[in-house]
C-alpha cells in the first residue's frame, strides 16, 4: 500500500488526468494540503508514503547544496522523520542498456548532516551517473539561471 502526497492543480481538467495517471492498485493519493496528521495515519496503517522532494520550496524549505547551486528543498520527509521516527528511503527508476527497468532503494541516513541535503547528494549522484534520464518538469533553480 502506497499513499503519494500530490499537488491539487488549478486546472480542473489536468488535475483530473494527473489523478488519472497516478492511480493505481493500492495507491491512494493524498491532496498536499490534507495535515501531515493523515499521512501519519497512512504510514501507521501500513503505507508507504510518497513524496517528491526535488521541487523548489522558495521561503516554506530548507537550503541545500546541488549542483553547486543552493536551492529550497521541501521539509515533508524531515517532518514525517520528526514525527514518526520512521526510516526515510531514496528511490530512483532507471532504464539499462537492454531496456528493463532498475528501481534502486537507500536508505538516507542522517547523522550530522541533514535528510534534505543527504537526498540533495544522492539526487545530484544520479543524475550525474544518468543525466539523459532526469527531467525536471519544474523550475528547482531560482529564474535567473535559466535566462539566456
Amino acid at each position: 500500500k502506497f499513499s503519494v502526497i500530490v499537488r491539487t492543480q488549478k486546472n480542473h481538467m489536468a488535475n483530473r488526468f494527473l489523478n488519472w495517471a497516478r492511480s493505481w492498485k493500492l495507491i491512494r493519493l493524498l491532496p498536499k494540503e490534507l495535515s501531515l496528521r493523515n499521512m501519519i495515519k497512512d504510514l501507521n496503517s501500513g503505507y508507504f508514503i510518497g513524496l517528491a522532494s526535488d521541487q523548489n520550496a522558495k521561503d516554506s524549505g530548507e537550503n541545500v547544496n546541488i549542483f553547486d547551486k543552493t536551492v529550497s528543498f521541501p521539509l515533508g520527509a524531515e517532518k514525517l522523520k520528526q514525527k514518526t521516527r520512521k526510516k526515510i528511503f531514496f528511490v530512483i527508476c532507471t532504464l539499462d542498456k537492454n531496456f528493463h527497468y532498475k528501481v534502486k532503494v537507500e536508505e538516507i541516513l542522517s547523522d550530522n548532516i541533514s535528510t534534505n541535503q543527504l537526498f540533495a547528494n544522492k539526487l545530484q549522484h544520479y543524475i550525474t551517473k544518468y543525466p539523459s534520464q532526469y527531467f525536471w518538469f519544474h523550475r528547482i533553480f531560482n529564474k535567473e539561471i535559466y535566462k539566456i
